[in-house]
């Protein structure tokens, strides 16, 4: 049986319609890129849902899914990205403008997307499944209830005096990343807390109700056996080897909270709704999406030649480094001499890229100096900002300002970079489009 007899009859129409009037978006094959992925990633959605999620479940594992799902997608998106030497418009004598190749990198863009979402929709399904299962107010309420009541099975934080009991440093049982909330009632003091021995009672027992609720190691004392093993300084040790096996630490009560507060909170990786995660999703692809568009705009021999340098620039770049560190002996200043080295490196390609273009002459090393220098230049706005900050701050003292409010700083900084890196992409394309298109065009070896 053909392959082709799996292909429904409105893609191949689509298929057809597209090589006859459009080649050049024909060869992205983004019809059957955009079936074929949004039907796999429904089919795994669906796999990946199949059995509920229970509280008393481990917080399931998202990376192992994730790393097993990026080989098939790697390998798909190589296949994909060798069948786009087939056709190109300047390379077959067609003509083609800017707008033109902006569609293609917007095209190429939504298509490595797509193979990313094969390897990351179980883990998305995964953990939005644990996000589900119990609502944010609930979740909240109930870490409330066990950090109020973690005190009396520590074992030494509580004491009885004439009758009542006095609370020692209520500590937390489950760390929350991102606490943007305020509450009245804040267990983050180290004072002395002198209570009723029913408000104690109360307080164990709302803490085993909630903490039997996370767990299939459940807690089978009473309140008043608990408080008891409290006031002798015993405690009672909640991962105890009777009741738990060191070595499932996922079935830890206050780590599995913990990372549920942090899906809720929008603050654990893998996650969609996390604006940082979305941001290196969208500048790797980005980055892909770039270099298959540098694919197709020059020889594929360019193409190789530009990545072996690309893995060979650091080494040789290091060795300039020790040379200046140990032969010239820059010490005082390790970031000055890194970014003189940078620059030097920068320096030479864009001479060696620029110069044969300005004599209109075909040059091997101009096209992959151009290259590079169009890769490596979204990057260089963050490498040289950091640097610079990094130089700056040597300056201060350490109750300067500056020097005090350095991570604020540092936050920003990744903000703006980010968009800088981003538009000088964009622009990239528009300066380097005339050269690669002039390069292809003249005559080899003259």
């Amino acid at each position: 049986m053909k392959l082709d007899a799996f292909i429904p009859g409105f893609l191949k129409k689509i298929d057809n319609y597209l090589l006859k009037n459009h080649p050049n978006l024909w060869i992205t094959n983004i019809h059957f890129v955009l079936f074929y992925t949004l039907l796999l990633d429904g089919v795994l959605f669906f796999l990946a849902n199949m059995f509920g999620f229970s509280l008393t479940d481990d917080i399931p594992d998202v990376e192992v899914p994730l790393l097993l799902m990026i080989l098939p997608a790697v390998l798909v998106f190589v296949f994909w990205f060798i069948k786009q030497a087939r056709y190109n418009v300047d390379k077959n004598f067609g003509t083609s403008n800017i707008a033109h190749d902006y569609q293609n990198f917007i095209i190429y863009f939504v298509v490595i997307f797509l193979f990313y979402s094969v390897a990351a929709i179980i883990p998305h399904s995964l953990i939005f499944k644990v996000k589900n299962a119990v609502s944010t107010e609930q979740l909240e309420h109930d870490i409330d209830i066990l950090n109020q009541g973690y005190v009396y099975f520590d074992g030494y934080n509580v004491v009885s005096n004439e009758g009542e009991i006095e609370v020692y440093s209520r500590q937390e049982f489950v760390y929350r990343y991102e606490n943007n909330y305020d509450t009245e009632e804040s267990y983050e003091y180290y004072g002395v807390e002198t209570i009723s021995e029913r408000k104690a009672l109360g307080e164990i027992e709302a803490f085993i109700k909630t903490y039997n609720k996370y767990t299939i190691h459940k807690i089978k004392k009473n309140p008043q056996e608990i408080l008891s093993l409290a006031l002798n300084g015993e405690g009672y040790y909640l991962y105890d080897y009777e009741i738990y096996d060191y070595d499932s630490y996922r079935e830890n009560v206050d780590w599995k909270l913990e990372k549920m507060h942090r899906i809720h909170s929008d603050n654990y990786g893998y996650m969609l709704s996390d604006t940082n995660y979305l941001k290196v999703i969208f500048a790797m692809v980005g980055i892909l999406a770039l270099v298959t568009w540098m694919f197709k705009n020059v020889h594929w021999k360019n193409f190789l030649a530009a990545g072996i340098t690309v893995i060979l620039s650091p080494f040789l770049m290091a060795l300039v480094g020790l040379f200046l560190f140990v032969v010239i002996g820059v010490r005082n200043d390790e970031g000055v001499a890194i970014m003189f080295v940078i620059i030097l490196f920068n320096l030479a390609s864009f001479l060696w890229w620029v110069i044969p273009f300005a004599q209109q002459r075909y040059s091997y090393m101009s096209v992959i100096n151009g290259m590079l220098l169009q890769l490596w230049t979204p990057f260089s706005v963050f490498v040289y900002s950091a640097l610079l900050i990094e130089i700056n701050r040597h300056s201060y003292d350490y109750y300067d300002e500056f020097y005090y409010d350095y991570w604020d700083y540092w936050n920003e900084f990744l903000v703006n970079t980010y968009w800088i890196g981003w538009g000088v992409l964009i622009i990239s394309i528009v300066i380097m489009k005339p050269f690669y298109k002039r390069m292809w065009a003249l005559p080899k070896g003259k």
